[in-house]
């Protein structure tokens, strides 16, 4: 996977276009192999905010409504999601915003194969509400989450392609979703002191400005050796 940053994530506010604002070192988090580095991040970042406790429901082949809350739940959506992933499945960024928000929070990514996007959002949301609220405090009780194509966190920052709502029209029938091995969730790596990256959009999650220009260039190695990526 290539060593991307955007120019904007060196935390310079004034190379920012206004429709984004980039998290410091994020685009190179994102480009450790094999999420190895979101993993560490995320797993000591959750444990020092003494993240959550919940379990998942669904046991022994009935329908699961959701993928739980807390830590040990987390690590093993991370596992589902990169076991998911290195077979092919489908990856999909996920958002979370207060309703009427214009900020968008970039939250993580979804992984399925076999349920659809809607689905795995919905088994996640509580997961991913808890993980977002812990880095946002300010995050209402209540969020909405919209999608965009896996990947594509610098498309939505230029204004190049907007957001797809999820779960609109409530939760979706989840009579024929089993087991959670069948979606897989990774929260976006966020340390200690950073700022949560967002993009602002409009209500329905469209662009609110034409597509910026933002210069993508290539870390040099020795930035990257300094992050202690692997």
């Amino acid at each position: 996977m290539r060593a991307l940053a955007a120019v904007a994530a060196i935390g310079v506010a004034s190379l920012a276009p206004e429709g984004y604002a980039f998290v410091t070192q994020s685009a190179v988090l994102a480009a450790a192999p094999r999420y190895q580095r979101q993993q560490q991040s995320c797993r000591l970042h959750m444990a020092s905010k003494g993240f959550g406790g919940g379990k998942a429901s669904g046991a022994g082949g009935e329908p699961v409504t959701s993928a739980g809350r807390g830590l040990k739940v987390m690590e093993e959506q991370m596992r589902q999601f990169q076991r998911i992933k290195d077979a092919g499945g489908v990856i999909t960024d996920l958002y979370a915003r207060a309703p009427g928000d214009p900020k968008f929070f970039f939250t993580g990514k979804i992984a399925t194969g076999t349920v659809t996007v809607e689905q795995a959002v919905h088994l996640h949301k509580a997961l991913a509400a808890e993980y977002i609220r812990m880095l946002v405090p300010d995050l209402p009780e209540r969020l909405q989450f919209f999608v965009a194509p896996g990947g594509t966190e610098v498309a939505v920052a230029k204004n190049e392609i907007g957001l797809k709502r999820m779960l609109a029209d409530g939760a979706p029938d989840l009579s024929t979703v089993t087991s959670l091995r069948e979606v897989g969730f990774m929260p976006e790596p966020y340390g200690p002191g950073e700022t949560v990256y967002y993009t602002r959009k409009a209500d329905d999650g469209s662009c609110l400005e034409p597509p910026a220009q933002v210069t993508i260039a290539p870390m040099p190695p020795s930035g990257v050796e300094g992050l202690g990526l692997q």
